[in-house]
């Protein structure tokens, strides 16, 4: 995806107003600059999102120094978060570590998990939280509720 973050961009500023600035950027195939209405005011959030039609283009505008209104515009490099699901988990009290929860989820496509620690003991207090990168397999232990003695609940 050839996209970037530009951010620093003032309050006040308006769409019409970036674009105009940036209109002898080549390549710039879309932006997004979001809003917010705050006591019936709109203002941007300070960053926007542009789309370029390549990434060589993309990568000369990531060379750029723009200014807007006497602030120095930060350009990043866009990259897309992945959505994961979380599962709080209770009852886990025979498992002290993060490996032990990880393994006991091995073969699942995991982003995270860890389990709460009493300070003074090191052991488990009986609850944790799994984060799983699929979908599926958060819907499966979510509609268990309850394998080998644990309990899963969804993490709000």
């Amino acid at each position: 995806m050839n996209k970037v973050i530009v951010k620093n961009i003032p309050y006040d500023y308006s769409e019409d107003k970036l674009k105009n600035d940036l209109k002898n950027i080549i390549g710039i195939k879309n932006i997004f600059l979001p809003l917010r209405n705050t006591s019936n005011v709109i203002l941007t959030k300070g960053y926007c999102y542009i789309t370029f039609d390549n990434e060589e283009n993309m990568k000369n505008f990531m060379k750029e120094c723009i200014f807007c209104q006497d602030r120095i515009l930060r350009i990043e490099k866009y990259i897309e978060k992945i959505k994961t699901e979380k599962l709080f988990i209770i009852n886990v009290i025979n498992v002290n570590s993060q490996k032990e929860l990880n393994d006991i989820f091995s073969g699942y496509k995991l982003k995270k998990c860890f389990i709460c620690i009493h300070p003074d003991t090191n052991k488990s207090i009986g609850r944790g939280m799994v984060e799983f990168y699929d979908k599926k397999d958060y819907d499966y232990f979510l509609s268990k509720k309850k394998i080998k003695n644990y309990i899963f609940e969804k993490f709000c």
